[in-house]
């Protein structure tokens, strides 16, 4: 038997809380999410207005608070045969998907902690090798400098067992918080299409991502 709670979405009104039982549109599903990430965008900007405590707080909101709307259009975004994910929010989705809570979809799941320096390492791999190159789709809860999805990238081109067999050249993430906008990056929220504001940070492009140097 499947459960489920109902939500109340200002604006919205009634949804189901699981993605068996939404009985929406796309758009209204995609609205719903974009009204929810803002929300919890303003909450947190509250006591963390910026910076690396910010995107924690973020961080933790999605993988433990987010409402199947956000997990729906998420999904609806990657469009592929294979996701990838990485770190704490991918063994969050990775694990939903085995459960059947999330939509069964071939996943590789990496470590995280790649932009503090740990290389990249699959965790799980359920990669369905094919005679023909398969589309594969970087999932991520937030996105700023694009360092993590760069050296995944890197790795399935170059180090995977069937990297002749995969394709990934796109990413599609919760939040997007980087002043550029990258056209390999879909989001369900960028940051800097609902807010005028001065980055921290000059931002230049750079063969390993986005090169960050402080505002002096």
């Amino acid at each position: 038997m499947v459960t489920f709670v109902k939500i109340w979405i200002p604006s919205f009104g009634l949804i189901s809380n699981t993605l068996a039982d939404m009985k929406v549109s796309d758009s209204i599903v995609h609205k719903v999410a974009i009204h929810e990430i803002k929300d919890a965008v303003d909450r947190i900007a509250v006591t963390h207005p910026e910076g690396e405590a910010f995107f924690d707080e973020l961080d933790e909101y999605i993988k433990h608070l987010a409402t199947t709307a956000v997990y729906e259009s998420l999904f609806a975004k990657a469009d592929a045969q294979v996701i990838v994910l990485s770190g704490g929010f991918g063994r969050c989705v990775a694990d939903r998907i085995d459960a059947g809570t999330l939509p069964k979809i071939p996943y590789i799941l990496f470590n995280g902690g790649m932009r503090k320096g740990n290389e990249p390492e699959i965790l799980r791999d359920h990669f369905p090798v094919r005679d023909h190159k398969v589309k594969a789709v970087f999932l991520d809860d937030t996105i700023y400098g694009g360092m993590t999805f760069k050296l995944i990238q890197d790795y399935l081109n170059t180090k995977y067992q069937w990297h002749e067999h995969i394709i990934i050249d796109s990413a599609v993430v919760v939040y997007d918080g980087c002043p550029i906008k990258k056209d390999h990056v879909d989001s369900i929220f960028r940051y800097y299409d609902f807010y005028s504001a001065t980055p921290n940070y000059d931002f230049k492009e750079g063969i390993e991502g986005v090169v960050l140097k402080p505002n002096m």
